[in-house]
């Protein structure tokens, strides 16, 4: 290497300045390098006068550690002279989450009004007596609050988000929006429109419309009503009749507002000069139905066959521990498309992945449950080619026949199944708008909100036994199914039937 510097500088240096220029620079090097040792070595020194790791600093404050186990906030409850019931839980965090949720939905509408829940749900935080629809998403912008609707059969739930310190600004306009809502005609006539553009893609959804004729076929009464508006109902909605269905449906029995992020004493002092004088008599009668399960066939040029086979669960949220056992058995069933990134399944280990995904032509498999105050469904929503129609049925069915069976389930998966519920549950309940909805809707089934322990330690006791009894409730009740697509290869009703008519 010295021999190269050498002959690259010969021709710009003399070989003297050369021969001192190397010796500067080795004299350098030498001097560079004795002091890095005396700093080595001196640094040395100094740790050796530290104490060992384990051995805490002097004067150095320990940080407080939080405990082993932290007591969850508890959720209170307060009813109003009107029979409004308020819930709320406490959180430390800068942001609050308020819901109303109203014992209202398609189940209550009459033939004068149907397709008003979905219509509503769309004018949600629109224009009211007190400000136009402007000047509402001015304060909301300017408050950072986001506002949402949604609609089911039996409910709908008004949702308010954003900052604690404007907690009075997201209260007011939330029950302003409910309680004052203007049904301007302007606005009404935007919406109906907007419905019609959306129906146009509800029918090109099979599984929306195989769910909604699953509820048109297996019940007779209020429950087979459509949870969205048709076009012929359209032509009878306006603002008018809106309002009739709201002041029909919206008192104060059938009402509950949660929030989380609040001190219940303080919410109640907004909230009560805002509701106390809504009206509390109930003028919507009970829903009446029946269930009588049924078979409905569509038989449409789709490339696949899309079958739905349900049951029902009697009772609906009001069977706790048949509910919660559904919940499970959900998990075990499982489900997903046959097409993924690592495979039919991704390696997963649910019932259906394994047993019915495995074949090519189920394009796509899931167990669901519809469950309401009253009743509910539970079963299974699957995609096949249509010539393997016949025997994606039979291996569905013999998959639900399996949960009745002593033998078929093993304990690891129920332990798996169980473990799976439990934290899907607990991690939903890491958000605020899950924890409003939850609070709201358990205090309307219940009138009380039950502690999540409680309901792990029920999934914990859960046995394989209880996965047989909760089965053989469900499926020995009328079967409900429903098709679209080519049907030339799905087997008649009373075969299908014939093969839970033995439970």
């Amino acid at each position: 290497m010295v021999a190269l510097l050498r002959h690259n500088l010969e021709g710009i240096f003399s070989r003297k300045s050369i021969r001192g220029l190397l010796t500067r620079g080795g004299a350098i090097e030498n001097a560079a390098r004795e002091n890095h040792q005396e700093d080595t070595i001196s640094a040395y020194d100094r740790t050796l006068s530290f104490p060992p790791l384990g051995v805490p600093l002097c004067g150095v404050k320990q940080p407080i550690w939080l405990p082993d186990f932290i007591e969850p906030a508890k959720t209170v409850i307060t009813t109003l002279s009107n029979g409004l019931r308020i819930g709320t839980q406490y959180s430390s965090d800068p942001c609050v989450s308020v819901g109303l949720l109203v014992d209202s939905g398609c189940i209550y509408e009459d033939k004068r009004r149907y397709g008003a829940s979905h219509l509503l749900e769309k004018m949600a935080f629109h224009s009211t007596k007190n400000r136009l629809k402007a000047i509402l998403a001015q304060e909301a912008q300017a408050a950072a609050m986001n506002l949402t609707c949604s609609s089911a059969r039996d409910q709908i739930f008004y949702v308010g988000n954003g900052i604690k310190t404007f907690l009075p600004q997201i209260v007011e306009i939330l029950i302003d929006s409910v309680r004052n809502a203007a049904f301007e005609d302007r606005e009404v006539s935007e919406k109906i429109l907007e419905i019609k553009e959306e129906l146009e893609c509800l029918n090109n959804n099979p599984q929306s419309i195989i769910i909604n004729k699953l509820h048109a076929v297996g019940y007779i009464g209020d429950y087979a009503k459509y949870s969205f508006a048709s076009k012929a109902s359209l032509q009878r909605l306006n603002g008018l009749v809106l309002r009739q269905f709201v002041d029909e449906t919206f008192s104060g029995c059938r009402m509950v507002l949660s929030a989380v992020g609040v001190e219940h004493s303080e919410f109640l002092a907004i909230v009560g000069p805002l509701l106390s004088d809504l009206p509390s008599e109930n003028k919507s009668s009970v829903p009446k139905f029946k269930y009588v399960g049924g078979d409905w066939r569509n038989a449409s040029d789709l490339p696949d066959s899309h079958i739905a086979l349900a049951f029902e669960v009697r009772n609906g949220w009001q069977n706790e521990r048949l509910s919660n056992h559904l919940t499970v058995l959900m998990f075990l069933l499982g489900g997903g498309d046959s097409f993924s990134v690592g495979g039919p399944g991704k390696g997963m280990y649910s019932r259906f992945y394994r047993n019915a995904l495995r074949y090519q032509e189920i394009k796509s498999i899931q167990s669901f449950s519809s469950i309401y105050n009253h009743t509910g469904l539970f079963g299974v929503y699957f995609r096949v080619n249509s010539e393997f129609a016949s025997q994606a049925v039979d291996i569905v069915c013999k998959e639900l026949l399996s949960l009745t069976a002593r033998g078929k389930v093993t304990y690891q998966e129920l332990e798996r199944a169980k473990r799976a519920t439990i934290s899907a549950v607990l991690m939903s309940l890491e958000c605020k708008a899950a924890v409003v909805e939850d609070i709201a809707c358990q205090i309307m089934s219940y009138g009380r909100r039950r502690p999540i322990d409680d309901f792990v330690a029920e999934i914990r006791r859960m046995t394989l036994n209880d996965v047989r009894i909760a089965a053989r409730e469900v499926l020995s009740t009328p079967l409900t199914m429903t098709s679209l697509g080519p049907d030339e290869n799905i087997p008649t009703y009373q075969s299908i039937y014939r093969h839970f008519s033995n439970l």
